[in-house]
């Protein structure tokens, strides 16, 4: 069996860069199953795609679920087409709805899109895998690795729902899986899916967001500081990064910011750790 890392760079061929042989700007539709624009990774890293798929001379367009009624039906985010899919906030009767809608739009709109991308592995997931063979361009469902391990389609404790069970029915019908880790991938795998459809790519970051500012050199004599701002849950490796700082000269500062499961973990006592929670 290939490994994430090998699949990483001989499958890398399968994706958007051989669609319609790459010889043309390519048309992609991303799908992402929350807010959008949002503050969380899978949110802001489909902000991020669009931008750079942008950029790259491409066809991009976002869709989402529209969450409140305040936001637009139709909009634009960065030079990208923003549209969302009203549905009414009815326990499973909204579900329905807005699966419908979006497998209508995805059929009716099928010959405008050479790539389909969706983030997160839920609702727009499912409708994409049960209609992917009326679709003929390439499928390919991001993990987000939130609700996918709590409670959704990797969470064994749910494998056995029938509602769990026909969504993974579905979204293993998609092209290609990505995910951002190793534990994602084992999940994958552990939940049925096909090791060679599954791609590791993890997620992006801008590095021009962290750019030094020109003509300000660092005071040397500050005492130097990383900063930590996220869930504080297992998943996000937390306990992994408060170990390894631990082992770190004392004059480094980790500052740690967040809410979850492992406040319950915060330091005692210790100089070069910080803890703010809540």
């Amino acid at each position: 069996m290939e490994t994430p890392v090998a699949m990483t760079e001989s499958s890398a061929k399968t994706g958007l860069h051989s669609v319609a042989g790459a010889d043309r700007p390519l048309r992609i539709l991303l799908a992402v199953d929350s807010y959008f624009p949002g503050t969380g990774g899978a949110e802001r890293q489909a902000q991020l795609l669009s931008r750079a798929f942008l950029e790259s001379g491409h066809q991009v367009n976002v869709i989402a679920p529209r969450l409140e009624k305040e936001m637009p039906l139709r909009g634009a985010m960065d030079g990208v087409s923003v549209e969302r899919i009203a549905y009414p906030p009815i326990r499973l009767v909204g579900a329905l709805i807005l699966g419908m809608r979006f497998a209508w739009k995805l059929v009716r709109e099928r010959g405008q899109y050479d790539a389909i991308h969706v983030h997160i592995a839920k609702n727009l997931a499912t409708v994409a895998g049960l209609v992917r063979p009326f679709l003929p361009p390439t499928l390919t469902i991001k993990i987000s690795g939130a609700w996918e391990f709590d409670g959704g389609i990797l969470d064994p404790a749910r494998r056995g729902h029938v509602i769990i069970r026909l969504m993974n029915l579905c979204i293993r019908r998609a092209d290609t899986m990505q995910c951002i880790s190793r534990f994602t991938y084992e999940k994958l795998v552990a939940a049925g899916y096909p090791p060679e459809r599954i791609l590791m790519i993890p997620n992006a970051v801008d590095l021009s967001r962290f750019s030094p500012v020109p003509d300000q050199s660092p005071d040397v004599n500050q005492e130097p500081s990383v900063a930590y701002a996220g869930g504080l849950r297992a998943v996000k490796g937390i306990q992994v990064l408060v170990d390894a700082w631990a082992q770190m000269e004392p004059h480094q500062r980790l500052v740690v910011a967040g809410e979850g499961a492992c406040e319950t973990s915060s330091p005692a006592g210790s100089p070069s750790l910080a803890w703010a929670t809540g």
